[in-house]
C-alpha cells in the first residue's frame, strides 16, 4: 500500500481525488470493510495499514472519520514543484529550513517525501518548523503511519516553561549571591538535605545528570545561572554582559557560571548576548590549526570528555547551533571584523571565526557580501580547491544577497586566475544555488496575494 498515495488523498479530500486502487486492492485482499463512505474507507485504509498484522483475525470497525482538508490546498505549476523538489537536496537543507522557518508553506504533493526526511535524518528542527502548517487531516495520517508516528512520540511532553519558576530561582539568587572583595559575585549556596523546605533549591538538584562527577553544588550553581534570564543579570548588578563576563574570568566557579549563562542565553533567546558569548568563548577556549584531536594532549583530551559541564566540545556545538542563529546581522558582521584582517591564517575547520562564517544563517550584508567575494578571490589566485577552503563557498551561497547575481556574474566574467578551471565548477554550483534562491523569493512574492 502507498502512503504517500494515502496522504495525498487526505490533503486534496476524497472529493477532489478517488482513492488510488493500489489502496482498493489491498482493503480487499486483507478482507478490510468495503461499506461506508470515501472517508470511511480512506480511515479503515490507513488505521488497516498500521495494524493489520495484529488485527488479521478480528473484524475492522472504525468509525471516526479522517477530518475535512479545508482550507483546500494551494495549487502549484510544476516549475514550483520542480523548485521545492530541489530543496529536498540534502546540499540544500539549509535553505529548506529557512523556507519552513519564515512560515511559507510547502506542496503536499512533496509531503511524503519531507516527512521521510525528517524522520530518517531526525531533523528535529525541520519536523518543529513544518508541523506548524500541517492541517489535522494530515496530522491524523501521519500518527497511523508507524514510521512518521514517531515523529510524535515527543509531542506529548509539553515543553517546560522557563518562565514558571523564575521568581523563587531570582530571590535564591539574592540571598546566596553578594560582591567578592576582588570584584566579582562571592556565591554561597545554602546546604541541600533531604528536608530541605527550599522549593528553588531542590528544584535546581532535582535533575542532576546521572553519571556527571561534578559536586552537587557546582551542578546546581551551574542550573541556577541557566534557569535565571541573563538581562537580569545585567539590570540587578548594573553591569553589560561583557562586563560581567571579563569580571569572572578567574572565578573559581568560572566553566559554570560561563555554560550558565550560555544555556541561559539558549533557554530565554537573548540576542544581546548572543555575541559577546561567542566572543567570550573565542577568548576562553580558541582553536590553533596545530592542536587538533589526534595530537591532543592527554590534559586536552580529559577537558574535551569532561562531565557535562565542562564539556568543552559540547558548548562550542551549542553556540554554533543555538546562539549564533540569535545574532542580529549587524553584530554578526562586527563581530566577524577583526577576521578581515587576517583572514588567511583563520580558514581552517575549528577556528572559531571561520566556523561562525559557515553556521550563520541570515543574509549578509552588500558590504559584508563583496569583502568575503574580495577573500575569495584571493583564495583562487593562490590556493587549489581543496577543503576548506572549498568551503567558503556554501556560506556564500546561502547568505550573499540574491539580488548580487548580476553583479557576480559580471564579477566572474572579468576574473583569471591560473587555477580557475579547478575552481569553476563550485563557483558554478554556488551561483545556481543563488540563483534558486532568487527565484524562490519570486515565488514567495507571487504567493502573498494568495496568502492574504
Amino acid at each position: 500500500m502507498s502512503w504517500s498515495a494515502l496522504l495525498q488523498t487526505a490533503i486534496t479530500g476524497t472529493a477532489h481525488s478517488e482513492i488510488a486502487e493500489s489502496v482498493k486492492e489491498v482493503l480487499a485482499l486483507e478482507g478490510a470493510p468495503d461499506e461506508g463512505d470515501a472517508q470511511a474507507r480512506l480511515l479503515d485504509a490507513a488505521i488497516f495499514f498500521r495494524y493489520r498484522e495484529k488485527f488479521a483475525t478480528q473484524a475492522s470497525v472504525y468509525t471516526e472519520a479522517l477530518p475535512d482538508s479545508s482550507p483546500p490546498p494551494r495549487q502549484y505549476e510544476r516549475s514550483a514543484l520542480r523548485l521545492f523538489y530541489r530543496l529536498l537536496q540534502p546540499e540544500l537543507h539549509p535553505l529548506l529550513l529557512q523556507w519552513l522557518q519564515a512560515g511559507k508553506p510547502f506542496p503536499e504533493a512533496l509531503l511524503p517525501e519531507l516527512l521521510d526526511l525528517c524522520t530518517k535524518n531526525n531533523h528535529s528542527k525541520l519536523w518543529q518548523a513544518l508541523k506548524k502548517q500541517l492541517q489535522e487531516s494530515t496530522m491524523a495520517l501521519i500518527r497511523q503511519n508507524p514510521q512518521w508516528h514517531s515523529l510524535l512520540k515527543k509531542e506529548d511532553k509539553a515543553p517546560y516553561d522557563y518562565h514558571t519558576i523564575v521568581p523563587k530561582l531570582q530571590e535564591l539568587a539574592l540571598d546566596c549571591i553578594g560582591w567578592h572583595p576582588d570584584n566579582y559575585f562571592d556565591i554561597k549556596l545554602p546546604e541541600l538535605s533531604k528536608q530541605s523546605s527550599n522549593e528553588a533549591l531542590l528544584f535546581l538538584a532535582g535533575e542532576k545528570r546521572k553519571g556527571s562527577n561534578k559536586k552537587e553544588a557546582d551542578f546546581i550553581l551551574f542550573r541556577l545561572f541557566a534557569h535565571i534570564p541573563p538581562d537580569w543579570w545585567v539590570q540587578t548588578y548594573e553591569r553589560d554582559a561583557a562586563t560581567l563576563l571579563e569580571m569572572h574570568r578567574k572565578h573559581p566557579k568560572q566553566q559554570e557560571i560561563f555554560f550558565g549563562w550560555m544555556q541561559a542565553t539558549i533557554n530565554f533567546s537573548d540576542a544581546d548576548w548572543a555575541p559577546v558569548l561567542f566572543l567570550e568563548m573565542q577568548s576562553r577556549y580558541p582553536e590553533t590549526p596545530i592542536v587538533l584531536h589526534r595530537h591532543r594532549t592527554s590534559a586536552e583530551r580529559a577537558r574535551a570528555y569532561s562531565p557535562y559541564i565542562l564539556n568543552i566540545d559540547h558548548w562550542k556545538d551549542q553556540l554554533f547551533q543555538n546562539i549564533v542563529p540569535l545574532m542580529t546581522r549587524e553584530d554578526f558582521e562586527q563581530v566577524m571584523e577583526p577576521w578581515f584582517s587576517h583572514w588567511q591564517e583563520q580558514i581552517y575547520p575549528k577556528n572559531l571565526f571561520f566556523r561562525l562564517l559557515k553556521n550563520y544563517p541570515k543574509t549578509w550584508s552588500l558590504t559584508f557580501s563583496r569583502r568575503i567575494i574580495h577573500v575569495i578571490q584571493s583564495l583562487m589566485s593562490q590556493k587549489s580547491p581543496d577543503s576548506p577552503y572549498t568551503e567558503l563557498l556554501t556560506p556564500a551561497s546561502f547568505c550573499l544577497p540574491p539580488e548580487m547575481i548580476e553583479e557576480l556574474r559580471n564579477e566572474w566574467g572579468g576574473f583569471k586566475t591560473h587555477n580557475w578551471e579547478y575552481w569553476e565548477s563550485h563557483i558554478e554550483q554556488m551561483m545556481d544555488t543563488l540563483l534558486l534562491r532568487r527565484q524562490l523569493i519570486r515565488l514567495s512574492n507571487q504567493m502573498l496575494p494568495q496568502n492574504d
